[in-house]
Order: structure tokens, then C-alpha cells, then sequence
């Protein structure tokens, strides 16, 4: 492994200036060894389950079986588990030891932890099962994705690093994830339980982009109401409205009222139009490849024989963009991203490129999405920063209130650096669209 020394710094980049402060210093020291421990005592407890195992080779299966589920019993004893957690977590452990030596490395290493490495292992064991009949293949895939998802969970935060996670896996194989992706529909399914104190959950599986759909009508619905309904002093969306309710008891009633009824329960509630937005490469748009789309925000990817259902559906109304990239920066047309415009706030198709180009908050570790941020001027308004796509990024309203109080101090947008991504790493990693999806795309809005 050549290029396992990439493991080798002990506090990730991302990390580095946080070190000159003692007591996150001392706290990183802690949680490495922490880590270190925890991989260790796994490593101690696989060996334990197949040495037992190993001492009934000679018995029938179902004898080394029963061996085997004694070990994990004992194991789960002394973890505090249960049987099926601590079978679960050793088989994680004995899997990713086994196939995926970076990741591995990382955990023993103390760079990355059990939760991070767990999802590696589960992505790695999915794609040997997309690919039963060529094991070479899923093998190949497998070596691709260690490296990789290794350095990445060292950067990410874990809600980051599952949504590159998933970008990853599906863009290692169009067609195998488009596969996927079919036969996942064929098992959609919704399922009600009851339960005890007069309430029920509702669990559904649908496709991704219904559920898209469907999460932002919801969301923009019932915010709009509940801030008319809103008392004047409340200042939080989960405040209580004047009717007593919060968004979040807003959001379930207009869900049942829907369902129930197709109506809302109160006047001034409609449905509103909500927007999806979508990138998609045109080979997939015209059937020559089916290489699948992706979110604006990057949280999950939309399989090909559905986007393209979605662009030709005669029902929808589609808002295009096309984007394209060019050798030479100079060389490049005057477009919405390197006009300035007058007034503090970015016209509409501004805002639009912005959510494609950031997809969610420009912060380290942040995953909301762009759609529901603020969109910050670097150098502010007020201060003569002008409204261009330079001196403007998408911030959450929890990271952007804290630069305003000069308590952070974001990165500049990558129109300002000519860098791929504000959020670039040392290594230069883009946490922006992957190449294939910027050079010659089509990102689309969808209107459902």
C-alpha cells in the first residue's frame, strides 16, 4: 500500500488550527486514544469468536456455529451489548480487517471510529452483493471505495461523509446502481404500528425524489402558515404559534390532513409549489450513459431511467440551467456567476446558481442544504461588498449568525480563489459536484 503514509498525520488538516488551544489539544489526545482502545478491543474480541470457532473444526457446522454464537455471547457480556449488536460490531470488525486494510488502518490508527467504519464496511459488503455473479468486479469496486471512503471519513463530519458515501457507491457503476435503484422501487411498501398511548408512526418506502418532493411541500406549507400564526415576541421556528402549536406539530397535521382528506385543517394552509432541484449530466438526459443525477444539496443521487421520466414529464414545469466549464477562466462568457448586481439581495436565478454551486452550508462538517441557508456576503453589503457570486456563499442561520458575531470566519466562495470549492481541503479535495457532473451538465429545477 503505497500510499498509506496519506494516514500518517496524526491530527487531520481540518483540525490542525484547534490544536493551540490546550484544552481541545488534550481532548483530541483523549479521543485518539479512545479510538485506539476501542479498535484494539474489537481486534482482541474477532480473534476471541474465531478461536473458538477454530477449536470445533473438526465438528459438525452446526457445532462450530453454536461455538461461535457462545463467543459472541461472552463478547456481549463483557461490551455491556447485546448478542445481535456485538455480532453485528464483530463482523464489522473482522470484515473490515479482512477486505478493507485503509479503513482498518484508520480505525486502529484512531483517525476515524466504529460508527464511520461500520458504514464503510456496510457500503463495501452492498456492493459485493449488487455484483454476485462478477465477484472480480465487486472486488475491484471494493479496492476503490477503501482508499477512498478512508481519507474522507477522516474529513467529514458523519452526516457529510454518509451523503459523499453515497455519491461514491453510485458513481462507481451507472448501470449497477440503476439496477439497484429498480429493484429498491419494486419494494416500496408503507407500513402503520399502533401503539399504546393513542399514537401510530407511519413508515413508508418510496422513491427518493417522490419523498423530495414531498418533505419540501410539506416543510414550505406549513412554514409559511406558522409564521402568520406566529406570535409577534417568538423568534424560533419550533416556537409556539398563537393556536399553541409548534412547526413541527404543524408539519404532522397538514401530513394526516393530506392524507386523510386531501384538504388542510385550516384555511390558508394550501399546498404550496415546492421545487426540487436536480443535476444532471446531458449523456444521461439524451440515454447515451446512465450516469445518475444528484441533489443540489448532495444527499442523494436519483438513478437515470428516473431522471429522465422526470424531464420528459409533460406535467411538470421545468426551469433548466445548463453548465458548462472552460479551459481558460478568461476565456469564459459573461454569465449570472461573474455579474455584479445592484441591491443587497441576489435576484432569483443568482440564488439558484449559488444552491447548485454550494449545495448546502460552506462550513466544515455542515449538511443544510443551501436551499434552506442564508446567502452571505463575504465582505459585507454594508461595508461595500458587492452581490456577485464571488463575495457570496450559502451559510446556515446557526453558522451565519455566528459570523456575523465574528465568532467564524468562512472560507471564500471558490469564484473569489479559483479554487473547485470553498470548502477544499489541503489535499484539494472538491466537496462540490464530481467533475463528470459540472463539465457539459444540465442541472435542472423540477417544480412538483
Amino acid at each position: 500500500m503505497d500510499d498509506q503514509d496519506m494516514l500518517t498525520p496524526r491530527v487531520p488538516p481540518k483540525l490542525r488550527h484547534l490544536m493551540d488551544e490546550p484544552a481541545l489539544a488534550q481532548a483530541w489526545e483523549l479521543q485518539v486514544a479512545a479510538r485506539r482502545a476501542e479498535a484494539a478491543k474489537i481486534g482482541v474480541l474477532v480473534d476471541h469468536v474465531a478461536a473458538c470457532r477454530a477449536e470445533h473444526c473438526d465438528e459438525y457446522d452446526f457445532v462450530q456455529d453454536a461455538a461461535e454464537r457462545a463467543a459472541v455471547h461472552q463478547a456481549a457480556l463483557l461490551l455491556g451489548f447485546s448478542d445481535q449488536t456485538t455480532a453485528i460490531t464483530l463482523n464489522v470488525g473482522e470484515y473490515a480487517r479482512e477486505h478493507l486494510p485503509w479503513s482498518w488502518e484508520a480505525f486502529c490508527r484512531g483517525l476515524i471510529d466504529m460508527l464511520r467504519l461500520r458504514k464503510i464496511s456496510t457500503a463495501a459488503q452492498n456492493l459485493t452483493d449488487q455484483n454476485p455473479a462478477d465477484q472480480n468486479l465487486a472486488a475491484d469496486h471494493v479496492q476503490r471505495l477503501d482508499p477512498a471512503a478512508a481519507l474522507e471519513a477522516i474529513d467529514r463530519s458523519l452526516g457529510d461523509f454518509q451523503n459523499w458515501l453515497s455519491r461514491f457507491i453510485a458513481q462507481l457503476d451507472y448501470d449497477a446502481y440503476t439496477e439497484t435503484c429498480a429493484q429498491g422501487r419494486a419494494e416500496r411498501y408503507v407500513q402503520f404500528s399502533h401503539g399504546t398511548d393513542g399514537m401510530s408512526f407511519i413508515d413508508a418506502r418510496i422513491p427518493t425524489v417522490e419523498a423530495a418532493a414531498i418533505q419540501k411541500r410539506l416543510a414550505l406549507t406549513a412554514r409559511r402558515h406558522h409564521s402568520t400564526a406566529a406570535e409577534p415576541t417568538n423568534s424560533g421556528e419550533d416556537d409556539q404559534s398563537a393556536d399553541g402549536r409548534t412547526l413541527a406539530q404543524r408539519e404532522a397535521d397538514l401530513f394526516s390532513a393530506w392524507l386523510r382528506t386531501g384538504d388542510t385543517p385550516e384555511e390558508g394552509a394550501r399546498p404550496v409549489e415546492a421545487k426540487i432541484m436536480i443535476m444532471v449530466p446531458e449523456p444521461t438526459l439524451t440515454g447515451a450513459s446512465n450516469q445518475p443525477g444528484m441533489a443540489a444539496d448532495r444527499s442523494w443521487m436519483l438513478a437515470a431511467d428516473q431522471a429522465r421520466a422526470l424531464a420528459g414529464d409533460p406535467d411538470a414545469g421545468h426551469h433548466w440551467y445548463q453548465g458548462r466549464t472552460r479551459p481558460n477562466r478568461a476565456d469564459a462568457d459573461v454569465d449570472l456567476l461573474s455579474v455584479t448586481y445592484a441591491g443587497r439581495y441576489p435576484p432569483a436565478h443568482l440564488r439558484d446558481a449559488l444552491i447548485f454551486r454550494d449545495g448546502h452550508c460552506q462550513i466544515q462538517g455542515c449538511t443544510i442544504a443551501a436551499e434552506r441557508s442564508d446567502i452571505d456576503h463575504q465582505i459585507p453589503f454594508d461595508a461595500g461588498g458587492p452581490t456577485n457570486a464571488a463575495n457570496l456563499s450559502s451559510l446556515c442561520r446557526r453558522h451565519h449568525r455566528l459570523k456575523s458575531h465574528g465568532f467564524l470566519h468562512p472560507p471564500a466562495p471558490p469564484e473569489a480563489t479559483g479554487r473547485d470549492s470553498p470548502r477544499d481541503n489541503p489535499r484539494r479535495r472538491s466537496q462540490g459536484p464530481p467533475a463528470d457532473l459540472i463539465h457539459a451538465t444540465h442541472p435542472i429545477t423540477y417544480a412538483v
